[in-house]
């Protein structure tokens, strides 16, 4: 079920810290063990403010551990995660960390109920905010549909306009910063250009989001990438230098971008 079912609040309960703005991310050393095999090695990046970083990697590398752990629904077997440079993240109030992070996970999943009540699980919705949200999301035609019932077992829409309405349904509350998983994967070309403009250049700009991707278009939209080989953080820097600089990571691109080709 999706990571919206109320936050997973029963994840954890206790009360701690809260963070109202979120300038910086610092994973120190980060690792998870399963089963006494390393899923994340000491994994060690910063996110500065308002910056935007892709992730890339081939499948099973670590990338949905990296924001697993970074939405709690994971944690550190060994290392730290500091918030603005003096906060532990495990020392952070759960449930209004999750509030203040939209996030978006591979599962896009909706419930098997009205549009409207899909777009309200925060009890956030604006009429006249969300219609011009899905208006902004090329979602348009739903906005005098409201009371359609969509969800995994119905048929009614396609797989891009569930992952859009997704998309709307984490942008009905305030966010401080992205956590997404793949967010474009359903989407055509155009569509997927008009939701990167809209999140990355015109809501959130000067918020941090932090992005897996196989869609290499949207390395454009990319202040730098992380490149995650086998549970480590094998580079980091922008797309051009690491194309470079890293064969791996050339290697790793010209092998997407072939399979991409062939998908065409």
């Amino acid at each position: 079920m999706q990571y919206y079912l109320k936050m997973a609040d029963e994840y954890g309960k206790k009360e701690g810290a809260a963070v109202e703005a979120i300038h910086n991310i610092e994973f120190v050393n980060v690792s998870v063990v399963k089963e006494e095999k390393y899923i994340l090695k000491n994994v060690s990046f910063k996110i500065g403010s308002g910056e935007k970083i892709a992730m890339v990697g081939p499948s099973g590398a670590g990338k949905s551990t990296i924001l697993r752990v970074l939405l709690k629904l994971e944690e550190c077997s060994e290392g730290k995660i500091i918030i603005n440079g003096i906060h532990n993240l495990r020392d952070i109030d759960t449930k209004k960390w999750r509030h203040a992070i939209g996030a978006l996970l591979q599962k896009n999943t909706l419930f098997n109920e009205s549009i409207e009540y899909n777009l309200d699980i925060f009890h956030s919705w604006n009429k006249e905010g969300g219609k011009s949200l899905l208006k902004k999301l090329n979602l348009g035609k739903f906005s005098d549909q409201m009371d359609m019932v969509v969800g995994s077992s119905v048929q009614k829409i396609s797989g891009g306009e569930r992952q859009r309405l997704c998309i709307v349904q984490m942008l009905t509350k305030n966010n401080e910063a992205l956590i997404l998983d793949e967010p474009t994967s359903a989407l055509d070309e155009d569509s997927e250009a008009s939701v990167m403009e809209y999140l990355f250049r015109e809501m959130y700009g000067d918020k941090i989001i932090l992005y897996t991707t196989h869609r290499l278009r949207t390395l454009a939209y990319a202040d730098k990438v992380l490149f995650v080989y086998e549970g480590r953080i094998h580079d980091f820097a922008g797309h051009q230098e690491l194309m470079l600089k890293n064969d791996q990571y050339k290697y790793f691109i010209q092998a997407e971008d072939a399979k991409n080709e062939i998908k065409k």
